[in-house]
């Protein structure tokens, strides 16, 4: 599911996204955050960059992060993302 979504949202971004989608898929999460959390700082608020920033927070154990992160994405995208954001909920509380 994870390569899925990043496939679908790296096809979105640009820049540090693009740089933050490629260390989270070299398993270098914490860099990918910094990376993600850059794009939007530069970009402004969106969904995309919000949801990746979860996956890399989550993945990097930072779990309260990765969960303010993951209802920003939700909440950003109307609602759109939030299969995505519950499928993430889901496993940051189990």
């Amino acid at each position: 599911m994870i390569c899925g979504a990043l496939l679908l949202l790296a096809l979105l971004g640009g820049g540090d996204q693009d740089r933050g989608v490629k260390l989270l898929a070299e398993g270098k999460y914490a860099e990918a955050a910094a990376a993600f959390r850059t794009a939007l700082a530069k970009d402004g608020p969106s969904a995309e960059l919000s949801y990746n920033l979860a996956l890399a927070l989550w993945k990097a154990g930072e779990l309260d992060e990765a969960e303010t992160a993951a209802e920003q994405a939700a909440t950003l995208s109307d609602g759109a993302l939030g299969a995505l954001r519950d499928g993430m909920l889901g496993n940051l509380r189990w």
